[in-house]
């Protein structure tokens, strides 16, 4: 009710303030960082803000294999995404990424 809207409107400005600082952070981290990579030949992934950083995530490829049946709609949807990560590949191999050697 009326309590909610106060509070509202007392805490979104604080809200939208702090929400502007994060895209300046996330802006000077991504000019830091494309600088940094592309005239001084370094290899990094963030400058200012870590939360940048790649997340590595296990490998699950050998949850198809529990032996249970799909169903044809399944199958197909699982072969079209399939389709839709290889040619995803594909791009991004355009691209010519580069890693750090610790990467």
């Amino acid at each position: 009710g009326l309590l909610g809207c106060l509070f509202g409107f007392l805490v979104s400005p604080v809200y939208v303030m702090f929400t502007i600082l994060d895209a300046i952070i996330i802006v000077i981290d991504r000019i830091g960082v494309t600088v940094a990579n592309n005239i001084f030949h370094q290899q990094w992934l963030c400058f200012i803000d870590t939360g940048a950083e790649a997340r590595v995530y296990k490998d699950v490829s050998n949850v198809s294999k529990t032996g249970n049946n799909i169903s044809d709609e399944g199958a197909k949807r699982i072969r079209d995404a399939r389709k839709i990560a290889i040619d995803a590949h594909h791009v991004f191999g355009l691209c010519k990424p580069s890693f750090p050697k610790d990467h």
